[in-house]
């Protein structure tokens, strides 16, 4: 986990919820690049990490497809090192289809896939407010980056 103070909190939260049930946990703060080194190379049981909001499915791919796992010198974001047939070949027939329909269906097959599987657990859900006042011609972003409200 890096050294942001919010990502500290949030890790020594958890932390001591799951002793609280029984599991020690070390918080381990590290600067991005080493936090990045160790996660890419396996060096992790517990992580934190924040992931982009998915707007295009395919996105999962970098996270899941047996192709970016991060070894032998390959890029990728699959750290908890998922093999699996059905979930690659479906990220394909949904990043080759043209047809919503089609892709919709290859996408459900992938996320039906995951929730039996299980690689990563969410155990932490942030939420991003914007209030913005009545009559304000505004509209919140969808990926929740709010940086467009600075002026």
């Amino acid at each position: 986990m890096n050294t942001e103070r919010a990502r500290l909190s949030i890790a020594r939260a958890l932390a001591s919820m799951l002793r609280d049930v029984g599991l020690e946990v070390v918080v381990r703060p590290s600067e991005t690049a080493t936090q990045i080194a160790d996660l890419n190379a396996g060096r992790f049981d517990l992580a934190l990490m924040q992931v982009p909001e998915v707007l295009e499915p395919h996105v999962l791919s970098w996270f899941f497809d047996s192709s970016r796992i991060p070894e032998d010198g390959q890029n990728g974001a699959n750290r908890w090192r998922l093999r699996d047939d059905a979930v690659d070949a479906a990220l394909e027939r949904g990043r080759a289809a043209a047809e919503r329909k089609a892709r919709v269906a290859a996408y459900r097959v992938v996320q039906e896939r995951l929730h039996d599987a299980l690689p990563v657990i969410p155990l932490w859900q942030e939420s991003k407010v914007a209030v913005v006042r009545r009559g304000v011609a505004f509209d919140v972003p969808r990926d929740g980056r709010l940086s467009t409200l600075a002026r």
